[in-house]
């Protein structure tokens, strides 16, 4: 199992961690990242001070959906609104190595327009173990292991548990539950994913601090090294536990 020593709750510790690097069983097959600001994006700013000029009233608000670029080629998309960015990702590798890109595209954003002091930040990795046991077999395999047996867990014909955990600033959110293809395809990704098992556990793990910072690549890298450090271990943990391994 991974590293056991207790995460910091902490606001972006600048002292850079090295020991990420480990393999985890289960396949990721998404990872998000969503930044909330205190106030609007710069260009949202700029361009409702130019409409308050032209309209002649100071009271403008601007008012509009979503600009959502996409890029089919990595299974990317990428969302702006007026006080948040979204990158969602479903191309990628190794959740270890997708930090750097994540990095990377954050501060060339921060660099074209230099980003609002940030409210919340969550970065969310989505995983599936594959299983070869019937639907209901898998079912009853996860009441078995974390809930406590009744008539009312008894005649579910399916369970999805969601947990929080509050460690002062920091929120790990855990969805766990059985999973078949075309639910993930139709509720979780944007884009066919090819060889996608039948059916399988479904692990979703969403890292979230509260509280205004500026932006610091240093410092959001390790924001980001701390939840998947976080993210691998639950992931390790929960197949082992679901398989029997550890009680």
């Amino acid at each position: 199992m991974g590293d056991n020593r207790r995460l910091t709750s902490s606001s972006f510790p600048c002292n850079m961690m090295n020991d990420t690097d480990r393999l985890v069983t289960m396949e990721l097959v998404k990872v998000l990242l969503s930044l909330s600001f205190a106030e609007a994006l710069r260009p949202w700013l700029q361009l409702r001070d130019l409409m308050r000029v032209v309209t002649g009233n100071s009271s403008v608000e601007l008012q509009g959906p979503p600009q959502i670029i996409d890029d089919r080629d990595k299974k990317q998309r990428v969302v702006l609104e007026f006080r948040a960015i979204t990158l969602e990702q479903e191309g990628v590798g190794s959740i270890n190595d997708n930090v750097s890109y994540v990095v990377d595209f954050v501060t060339k954003v921060h660099g074209a327009s230099s980003l609002p002091r940030i409210s919340k930040t969550r970065t969310d990795a989505l995983f599936i173990e594959s299983y070869a046991l019937p639907f209901h077999e898998l079912l009853a395999l996860v009441k078995e292991r974390y809930l406590q047996l009744s008539p009312l867990v008894d005649s579910a014909t399916d369970v999805g548990l969601i947990m929080d955990q509050h460690e002062g600033r920091i929120v790990k959110h855990i969805q766990i539950g059985p999973m078949e293809r075309e639910q993930l395809q139709s509720m979780f990704l944007r884009w066919p994913r090819q060889k996608l098992p039948e059916r399988f556990l479904f692990l979703a793990l969403g890292y979230e601090q509260d509280g205004e910072g500026e932006f610091a690549p240093d410092c959001f890298r390790e924001f980001l090294q701390t939840a998947v450090k976080w993210q691998i271990q639950q992931a390790e943990t929960n197949v082992r536990y679901l398989s029997g391994e550890e009680r």
